[in-house]
């Protein structure tokens, strides 16, 4: 497989993972923007934000092999769910 195909569905899956870990619609935008904002000036910086993703790719991948595969995406996306309810 080219690794440019690797890298997108990558990114795909760390991207349907991180939305399923994101905070919920119910605790908002101000509420995400506290807990991934580092420095505390309202607003978040690239390096907060990648440092967050850093963060929730570790917490997704759950074999530490430094893969988000499509099995710990939906783990991840199903114990979000759980969470919420």
């Amino acid at each position: 497989m080219p690794v440019s195909t690797s890298l997108a569905r990558a990114t795909f899956a760390l991207l349907v993972a991180a939305s399923a870990a994101a905070p919920s619609a119910v605790a908002g935008p101000q509420s995400f923007v506290e807990r991934v904002d580092g420095n505390k000036d309202g607003a978040i910086q690239r390096s907060e934000a990648n440092l967050w993703l850093e963060r929730l790719f570790d917490r997704i991948d759950s074999d530490g092999d430094g893969q988000v595969r499509r099995e710990e995406a939906t783990r991840a996306s199903l114990r979000r769910q759980k969470a919420a309810n």
